[in-house]
């Protein structure tokens, strides 16, 4: 876990919720609210995956994993939410997340 993570999140309560449980185990997370933020702080930096909160705003999040697939293909891509087979469906044409994982994290 040498590079930090970064942190797509919703609203400012969820994001510090997702932060805080990451910074828990031990990740250094760069928290954005702002998908476009995002994309660009992902142009610019290196990060060791990518986390985001299916509650985001401003954008999708099959939207968002599309962007980051483009600019980093192999990076990590987690979505914190519903882990429901029905949300999955969301994910046809961007593609699945590396994993889904529940919300609140454990």
């Amino acid at each position: 876990m040498s590079e930090p993570v970064l942190l797509m999140g919703g609203s400012p309560n969820r994001l510090e919720t997702l932060r805080k449980a990451l910074t828990d185990v031990g990740w250094k997370v760069h928290g954005i609210q702002n998908p476009k933020e995002a994309i660009e702080s992902l142009k610019l930096n290196t990060y060791e995956a990518v986390f985001c909160d299916e509650e985001m705003r401003g954008g999708s999040v099959p939207s968002f994993l599309s962007f980051t697939r483009r600019l980093k293909p192999d990076m990590a891509f987690y979505v914190f939410g519903s882990t429901d087979d029905k949300v999955r469906q969301s994910y046809k044409m961007s593609g699945e997340p590396t994993a889904f994982l529940p919300y609140p994290p454990l």
